[in-house]
Formats: structure tokens, C-alpha cells, sequence
């Protein structure tokens, strides 16, 4: 996922997780946790907290298709990049792509 991404921001994560989860699992289903139950499942507060930033961020594109999604999920991830000034890890994507 996108969890990873360094030097970008919480807001950039969650905006790349909600595109991945929804090209990789489709809509998300089930009701949001409440904070308790999300910090009983993640074992702690700020864990918990951040289970539920995902849970609404993967809720908000709820429909979308996957070619929407996949579209906006490169989107996001260009535009984190660039405005993160980590256009070396598109540079590193691509040269990936083109050296196979």
C-alpha cells in the first residue's frame, strides 16, 4: 500500500491507501468500529485512531470502479511526489519498469 511512502504527510498516505483499497479489495463493507473497538483490535490509542482515518478514507470512494480508482491512484501518487519534491521515486518506479 501506501503506508510506506516516505516524506509524505498522513493526508497524502490516506489519499494513495484509498485508491489501493479500492483497485485491491473493491468497496469496503461492514460498519466503521467505534474508537474502543478500534483500539482494542490495533492495541493502542493512536493506532486506533488511524484505523479509523482509513476506514473514512477508504469510505469516501465507495462506487468507484476499479479503472477509476486505478486512474486516481496513479494521479495521487504523482502529485504526492511532486509536491512532496520525491520525484525520485517516480524516477525509481520507472526505471524499474523499463529495465525488465
Amino acid at each position: 500500500g501506501g503506508s510506506n511512502m516516505p516524506g509524505f504527510g498522513q493526508k497524502g498516505r490516506l489519499a494513495i491507501y484509498k485508491w489501493y483499497k479500492q483497485i485491491h479489495d473493491g468497496d469496503i463493507s461492514g460498519e466503521k468500529p467505534s474508537y474502543t473497538s478500534a483500539v482494542m483490535k490495533t492495541g493502542g490509542p493512536l493506532a486506533g485512531a488511524e484505523m479509523l482515518l482509513k476506514y473514512d478514507a477508504w469510505a469516501s470512494v465507495k462506487g468507484k470502479s476499479k479503472d477509476d480508482a486505478m486512474k486516481n491512484y496513479v494521479l495521487e501518487i504523482v502529485e504526492q511526489c511532486v509536491s512532496n519534491e520525491r520525484e525520485d521515486i517516480l524516477i525509481r518506479f520507472v526505471q524499474s519498469k523499463v529495465t525488465k
